[in-house]
């Protein structure tokens, strides 16, 4: 008797780059087996994952945040089933609740005094996860950009890691406890929000956290809607990163527009950016503390990379670069600037005394690192090894001094 093909989420679709090369023929695809429990019940995160192979004619049809059915070899659109009607369903709901209670904070124009800045990213394997410290007016400041904590390619659990720089970051500090201020989730894939649950039940996130959070981006996974309901019990306070939120310390370069991954009958009459693939949702954050400054872009792809023009000069000048989509080609390669410099990647965008940081676990898939990256920013540093290749839990970074610290 055939067995009957099973239902799955397509979390992630990952091109195989080659060196120099823009488009691939052989794809990752990143499958999430669709629960029939229920996703608002749920305790722990579904990790079966399944990790596939395929030809470029093969993902023609596929799409990240759509279910298939699967058996081995054949894909068909499983949207229509119950089990994905469900989660679907589920999302919906949740990000609509989420939307309701976003927040309109008005950007801030007085400026603060910060003496002191520590940076730390931790070694999460395939993923993001990083803090920054921010000493105000005496006043020690949590920020957290990204917190993953699975690796679902090597199939690790890297939350040891987390919580040893969080008590490190305390004793540092003298802090009681550690809350975090503000939360930035850059998009959502689940190497970039795994680990936000456990922040949210250990009370690291609370109802006072700022969490800066796409509540319009459609991503029906059930993982992700455990994350949505924790955030909606929270209570925390909710805000839309675009580029209109300016602050002293904070620059949102893209997106521009509220980004939705389909345009639906709710988003008919508004001007919208309309991005099916979540990479090109991230936010690429700016943060410039204490005469010093840092970017992270998420996963940001060439196609979008290409669309930003709030980066001169400030990219230029920034101290501290967390290369885009884990050191992947397609997150590197860049050609179109907003003030026409001749350009082909982002070590073009960057000054020699500026630091490229590297986050992310060498060969999780193919194409990761990238050569090309490696010869690019011959200057770069690794959040999960040190000079001597011993793999690090966290780096610590001081502004003051620009000194890095490995712990092992």
């Amino acid at each position: 008797m055939e067995q009957e093909p099973q239902v799955f989420m397509v979390e992630n679709i990952i091109p195989h780059y080659y060196e120099s090369i823009k488009f691939s023929e052989k794809y990752t695809i990143v499958l999430l087996k669709a629960s029939e429990r229920s996703t608002l019940t749920n305790l722990e995160d579904n990790h079966n994952f399944r990790i596939v192979e395929a030809s470029r004619s093969e993902v023609e049809n596929l799409h990240q945040g759509h279910f298939f059915f699967y058996n081995e070899e054949v894909f068909e659109n499983a949207n229509k089933s119950p089990i994905a009607k469900r989660h679907i369903y589920y999302n919906n709901l949740l990000r609509g609740r989420l939307i309701k209670k976003q927040l309109n904070i008005e950007s801030e124009s007085l400026p603060v005094i910060i003496s002191e800045v520590h940076s730390y990213h931790i070694n999460v394997g395939h993923g993001n996860c990083s803090i920054l410290v921010i000493n105000e007016s005496g006043s020690i400041k949590i920020w957290m950009i990204d917190c993953s904590e699975y690796d679902y390619l090597n199939h690790r659990n890297y939350s040891g890691n987390i919580q040893t720089c969080f008590s490190y970051i305390q004793d540092k500090f003298s802090l009681k406890r550690l809350v975090i201020n503000k939360f930035f989730l850059t998009h959502s894939h689940y190497d970039h929000y795994s680990g936000i649950s456990r922040l949210i039940d250990h009370s690291n996130i609370t109802s006072d956290t700022i969490f800066f959070l796409n509540s319009h981006y459609s991503m029906p996974s059930e993982n992700y809607n455990r994350l949505l309901r924790k955030i909606l019990l929270l209570r925390c306070k909710i805000v839309e990163p675009l580029s209109s939120f300016l602050t002293n310390e904070i620059q949102i370069w893209h997106p521009e527009k509220r980004t939705i991954k389909t345009r639906s009958r709710a988003y008919l009459n508004q001007d919208v950016q309309v991005e099916p693939n979540p990479n090109n949702s991230s936010s690429v954050l700016y943060f410039r503390l204490g005469g010093k400054s840092i970017l992270f872009p998420g996963d940001i792809e060439t196609e979008r990379w290409n669309t930003i023009h709030h980066c001169h000069p400030h990219l230029k000048r920034s101290n501290y670069y967390m290369i885009s989509h884990h050191g992947s080609l397609n997150g590197h390669l860049r050609d179109q600037c907003p003030v026409n410099m001749r350009i082909t990647n982002m070590s073009k965008c960057l000054l020699k005394t500026s630091t490229p940081v590297l986050m992310g676990r060498n060969g999780a898939y193919n194409g990761i690192y990238s050569l090309q990256v490696l010869r690019d920013f011959p200057q770069l540093i690794y959040s999960e090894k040190n000079p001597q290749n011993h793999e690090a839990k966290f780096l610590q970074i001081d502004w003051q001094t620009n000194q890095y610290t490995w712990f092992l």
